[in-house]
């Protein structure tokens, strides 16, 4: 037992002794070099961020915080280490280096370390959390640790007592278990929690308006920088002594905060200028605003003098002017108030003794509440009247006169404190246009929605339709209501935050004017929504509008014109911004443009509205609202890529690159929504692809035979309708009857269902497709499909009833009786009775589908002759005898047999 403790005795004393045999000096190396390649990197980090992305512009901030941290670390380790352990206390412990007493420092060192974790841990998600952000502000962890590292380095390199060096490279030995043991957390941290700590987020634009004024000449859109000169001409060529008010006045969000920055700038620059910039809004009551206003002119003046008995002569003056007992110095009074003139004399003494002139800019005047904004009038008027000073006011005057009546003071009462009104001069209607709309290409700069534009890579071609569109309407609506650039930034951030959303699934134009009804017309966007049945007919209600209409257009008109000017009367009350918001809803539904005079029938249909996504579609009209697709539906935007792909693939195309994505949205469950789409933008496809995607759908129609069998007639098939569509618009004419007979061809067997469907939708009486009913023989699309059913179901016997009863009728009908074709009908016949012999329980199916009213009299229904033509009245007697219940497995069937055998038995159907 004894020769354990021995062992591990042996053990560490075999760790520790080397450690206590090496020299200071190496170590000493080793930390100059470290900390002047720590130097080394800080320099290249501060001068070259762009090189190094978030962690260069973070060390560019914080490169003077970064520097004192290593020279404060470093150099206070230096200073204090030996005398540190030049004390009784550390010679003791570290002339005695013990192995026993060097593990249990170790021991106790991790323990400390293991109860830490789980705080670690949590630092560590907290500190990656601030450092997501786009500007991290300074970690004090960082700055922690860069004061730690350089301490430890300057007691490396700091001179140490003889006794006291083999103990202090094990003590840098912990040091180093340390910093493992801080980084093994770092890492674990970053790989257990990377994906919650930091969720994937939806790109951002990129592309938001700040509500902020502009601080530099660059930034001026609205061509002001000759204004601020000239205003800053007039102020420093002012002839008066005494103090000066000047207002800026402009309507809220024109630019007045700008202006002063401009201003600012513009002095800042100058060394016979006192600047002092004032903002009133900060302060809640007269006492803090007086109080604010001089703590802000000491600031100024401090700034470039010494004024030791500045700021006793301010508060003095101050509390003068303030009889709160708030203001007084702990709560109490002590003796009279000395003359207000005499001091602000003193102060004004310093004003003076500067040569300066002492220019004081106030913004936000017209944000203050009524009591607020005469405190300040009173501050500026009556104790702030120090010479050499320049007061500039920066407010809206109407607000500014609408507050001071609510103090019983009436528009003269401004008159009395400013001296000089100086009018902002408003935007031009051309710098908005300029802003928001009009790019100019030769000097390289870009309007916002261009800019908007290329981040959200839209082509070239749905810009020309926007930009033809909005030409025409933005000149004399847009510019009615965006008047000032808050507006214009207002309006374009609600675009930029929402158009990513739908980019691909809206018109562009619709959704500008949508926003326009949003941003400006709140109360009518809601009417929009909550009425969009008046606006935009939906399903069966399109089929009675449009009844409606025909029959009452004037009443209908009438109506619709009577609700509309009813709404905009009381939810828009200006007239101007009235006749906006009339244009916006003319031109985004048709409904409000015929009641206000338009064409009953203009350039746009139903069909073309869905294709270009407009909100006039009623597919369409809740993306404006919702910001998104539909929710089962494949996106506008896929089936348009796709069209792009295929065309881009140009004679490279094959069958099968169509049938992989046919089989795809398959899988997917979104194929009956890709056929839809490919019909709505099928105008988007190239001509010489048709042949190759008509084939393909053809060849395919397998995958959408659920979608084919559902009914008896199955001529709504979406499938169909697209290769007849493509067909008839895109296919030239000199081939039209060739294509349609390799598309007849390309079905397979099992799916001619489907070929007898396509011929039937051609017939003449029936189709929509005028130059297919022009250009194609039917009866040759009649003859091909009759020889390969023939093919099929009689030469290689074909399983018929493999279909549901309403397909295999369906084709049964056609063939044998609407083709009219000679002998189909016999050899249809002779088709059915084989087949009945096989599966007579088909005889009964055929029996309720051919007569689903209860019998009656038989020889008074069309389908009694039909049904006679292609099934003999005695092979259905006779099945019935031969088979029994198994050809007629239900009653209502079994009537109807029976009601045959009757007809026969009189022989009714002989003299017929």
């Amino acid at each position: 037992m004894s020769s354990h403790p021995t062992f591990i005795s042996h053990a560490l004393r075999s760790l520790i002794e080397p450690l206590l045999e090496m020299d200071h000096v190496p170590f000493r190396l080793l930390s100059l070099t470290i900390a002047s390649l720590g130097l080394i990197l800080l320099g290249v980090l501060s001068w070259l961020p762009n090189h190094f992305g978030k962690l260069g512009e973070y060390t560019r901030q914080n490169r003077r915080s970064f520097l004192v941290s290593m020279m404060l670390g470093f150099g206070l380790s230096l200073f204090t280490t030996p005398l540190l352990l030049r004390t009784r206390a550390a010679e003791y412990v570290l002339s005695k280096p013990d192995p026993g007493f060097f593990w249990g420092t170790f021991v106790v060192l991790n323990g400390l370390l293991v109860a830490s974790w789980p705080n670690l841990i949590k630092f560590w998600e907290r500190s990656r959390r601030t450092w997501s952000f786009q500007r991290p502000p300074a970690q004090y962890s960082h700055l922690g640790a860069t004061f730690i590292l350089y301490g430890i380095l300057g007691a490396l390199v700091a001179p140490f007592p003889p006794s006291a060096s083999p103990a202090t490279k094990v003590f840098a030995f912990a040091g180093l278990d340390v910093a493992l043991w801080i980084g093994i957390s770092w890492i674990i941290s970053r790989r257990s929690n990377l994906g919650r700590i930091l969720p994937t987020k939806r790109p951002a634009t990129g592309f938001i308006f700040p509500d902020e004024p502009i601080s530099d000449e660059s930034q001026d859109l609205l061509h002001r920088t000759g204004f601020v000169k000239e205003l800053a001409e007039l102020i420093y060529k002012l002839p008066f002594l005494e103090s000066f008010v000047i207002s800026l006045n402009a309507p809220w969000g024109s630019g007045k905060t700008s202006i002063l920055r401009l201003l600012s700038k513009q002095f800042k620059g100058d060394s016979d200028i006192l600047l002092m910039e004032f903002e009133p809004w900060y302060y809640a009551s007269e006492d803090a605003l007086i109080g604010g206003f001089y703590a802000a002119v000491e600031r100024t003046l401090r700034e470039k003098y010494l004024l030791y008995d500045l700021k006793r002569q301010l508060s003095r003056f101050v509390g003068v002017l303030s009889l709160s007992p708030r203001s007084w110095p702990f709560g109490f009074k002590f003796g009279m108030h000395q003359d207000p003139d005499y001091i602000r004399t003193q102060i004004e003494s310093f004003v003076e003794q500067t040569g300066s002139r002492f220019i004081v800019l106030i913004d936000d005047v017209d944000r203050l509440h009524s009591k607020e904004l005469l405190a300040l009038f009173k501050l500026v008027r009556l104790s702030a009247r120090f010479k050499h000073t320049v007061f500039l006011l920066a407010f809206d005057q109407a607000v500014v006169v609408k507050a001071l009546r609510k103090e019983a003071l009436q528009s003269d009462f401004l008159d009395k404190v400013v001296q000089m009104q100086v009018e902002l001069p408003p935007p031009t209607e051309e710098d908005i246009e300029n802003f928001l709309w009009s790019s100019d290409l030769d000097s390289g700069r870009l309007c916002v929605i261009h800019r908007l534009f290329d981040l959200l890579e839209i082509d070239s071609e749905k810009r020309q339709r926007f930009e033809d569109e909005m030409v025409r309407f933005s000149a004399n609506s847009f510019s009615r209501i965006i008047r000032t650039m808050r507006q214009a930034k207002r309006y374009m951030n609600a675009l930029a935050a929402t158009l990513p959303l739908v980019v691909g699934q809206v018109d562009l134009f619709d959704f500008c004017l949508v926003t326009a009804l949003r941003v400006f017309f709140p109360g009518v966007y809601r009417d929009v929504w909550d009425c969009r049945y008046f606006y935009v007919a939906f399903s069966e209600r399109r089929i009675v509008r449009a009844l409606e209409f025909s029959v009452q257009s004037e009443k209908y008109r009438a109506q619709t014109k009577e609700r509309t000017e009813k709404l905009l009367s009381s939810e828009v009350p200006d007239l101007q911004r009235r006749e906006v918001a009339l244009d916006i809803l003319k031109m985004l539904f048709s409904a409000i443009e015929r009641a206000f005079g338009g064409p009953l029938a203009g350039n746009r249909s139903e069909e073309t509205d869905r294709e270009e996504k407009r909100i006039d579609s009623p597919e369409c009209f809740d993306r404006y609202f919702l910001f998104r697709g539909e929710s089962n539906e494949i996106a506008d935007s896929q089936i348009e890529i796709l069209v792009e792909e295929w065309n881009a693939a140009g004679a490279a195309l094959t069958e099968e690159d169509i049938a992989s994505s046919l089989r795809r949205a398959k899988e997917q469950g979104q194929l009956a929504s890709m056929l839809r789409k490919l019909l709505i933008f099928m105008r988007q496809i190239a001509p010489e692809n048709v042949r190759i995607l008509v084939t393909a759908i053809a060849r395919s129609a397998e995958l959408y035979s659920d979608l084919s069998e559902r009914d008896l007639w199955p001529q709504d098939d979406v499938s169909q309708v697209l290769i007849l569509r493509l067909l008839d618009r895109l296919a030239p004419l000199d081939r039209l009857q060739e294509l349609f007979l390799e598309i007849l061809d390309a079905i397979e067997n099992t799916q001619l269902h489907f070929a007898v469907s396509l011929v039937f939708m051609c017939e003449p009486r029936r189709s929509r497709f005028d130059r297919i009913g022009r250009y194609v023989n039917i009866s040759k699309l009649r003859e091909r499909v009759a020889a390969r059913l023939e093919e099929f179901y009689i030469t290689r016997n074909g399983d018929l009833f493999s279909h549901t009863t309403s397909v295999w009728l369906f084709i049964v009908l056609q063939w044998g009786l609407y083709f009219d074709l000679p002998d189909a009908t016999k050899k249809v016949a002779h088709l059915l009775q084989r087949k009945f012999e096989e599966k007579p329980e088909c005889l009964g199916m055929m029996l309720i589908k051919f007569f689903p009213a209860p019998p009656g009299d038989f020889r008074l229904d069309e389908s009694f002759t039909q049904f006679f033509k292609l099934v003999d009245p005695m092979t259905v007697c006779s099945l019935v005898e031969k088979f029994g219940d198994k050809a007629c497995p239900d009653e209502r069937s079994r009537e109807i047999a029976s009601r045959i055998r009757d007809i026969v038995t009189r022989e009714d159907v002989r003299s017929r």
